[in-house]
């Protein structure tokens, strides 16, 4: 069947006139590969991202995060997809914010940042919090990143901003 096509091969049997079979299944697939063209063609003229389930739209989002395909989650973003989402295959519940911190990921990392959805963090345990994430990683851009944006220093995790600048100033 068509199982083991892969995106091309769905691509080719789409263009063919095959059932192609769920439309969940092949903008999956199209995150998983970042493949922003068929993306584009799901959600600006099919309409898949009003018609699919939050859990599936959650893991359409999720696999083009954990993939790190920068240009799909931007997409995504755009079409109101949000940055809060919770991945199930992200250990210890992390935000996305903070899992783009542990990849060292500083293109995920800004999108994220300028996601205003991504600075509700006050639920998350400390050690969870991004800025945290940053220290523990030893990654300064991230670091800095996170010190600039005013929003999520308010969250009362956070406490002396100066004190954790020492920790990790001279890591990276």
């Amino acid at each position: 069947g068509l199982d083991n096509l892969g995106i091309d091969g769905l691509r080719i049997a789409y263009l063919a006139g095959l059932e192609l079979g769920s439309s969940e299944r092949l903008s999956l697939l199209a995150a998983h590969d970042g493949d922003i063209e068929v993306l584009r063609y799901l959600f600006e003229r099919r309409g898949v991202d009003k018609v699919i389930s939050k859990a599936d739209r959650d893991r359409v989002f999720c696999a083009a995060v954990m993939r790190q395909h920068v240009e799909s989650v931007r997409f995504l973003l755009k079409r109101g997809f949000s940055a809060t989402t919770r991945c199930e295959q992200i250990v210890d519940s992390l935000s996305l914010l903070s899992w783009a911190v542990m990849h060292r990921d500083m293109n995920l990392v800004k999108l994220f940042l300028e996601d205003e959805a991504t600075l509700s963090v006050s639920d998350i345990e400390p050690y969870k919090h991004p800025l945290f994430v940053a220290i523990v990683m030893k990654h300064l851009p991230s670091f800095k990143a996170i010190m600039k944006n005013r929003k999520l220093l308010a969250n009362p995790v956070v406490g002396d901003r100066s004190a954790l600048y020492e920790i990790v100033k001279d890591k990276d």
